[in-house]
């Protein structure tokens, strides 16, 4: 229920010229705790579950793998998230830059059964923030290069 301008102010100068941006810190971390709750109370919603798998995936034959009666299996699923808030800045054109502000979340799950044990790791990004900063148009573009031959 944020907005960039709840989290983020544009200063500028007397002519309207951008001079900074100044992100209100505390208002990203409690975005950032709010994420990091949400996701965990869901991973908790499944920590004990039952799947069933048909016997044929069992074969390692794969025209077999979803055939047969299907197994109950129960696992447990537990995780460990941590979360880093981002801010990057990005061209647009000539005289724009777009702002980036983003929570990466990486989630380290582990689920187990009985003779089973795995790991998996993955990483995700929300854009909580993004603006569009347009700059003054320059009087004059160009770009110098110089190519060398041997």
């Amino acid at each position: 229920n944020y907005s960039y301008s709840d989290i983020a102010k544009i200063n500028c100068d007397t002519n309207g010229n951008v001079q900074s941006i100044e992100t209100d810190s505390f208002k990203i971390n409690r975005i950032k705790a709010d994420i990091t709750k949400a996701v965990q109370k869901e991973i908790a919603k499944v920590y004990d579950n039952e799947i069933e798998i048909p016997l044929g995936a069992f074969t390692n034959i794969t025209i077999l793998s979803n055939v047969g009666p299907c197994i109950p299996v129960n696992f447990n699923l537990t995780g460990s998230f941590s979360s880093e808030v981002i801010s990057t800045f990005e061209q647009a054109g000539i005289n724009q830059t777009i702002h980036h502000i983003k929570l990466l979340l990486t989630s380290k799950i582990m689920t187990t059964s009985l003779d089973y044990s795995g790991k998996i790791t993955f990483t995700t990004d929300f854009e909580i923030a993004q603006s569009v900063i347009v700059g003054n148009i320059p009087s004059g573009y160009g770009s110098l290069f110089q190519t060398y031959k041997k």
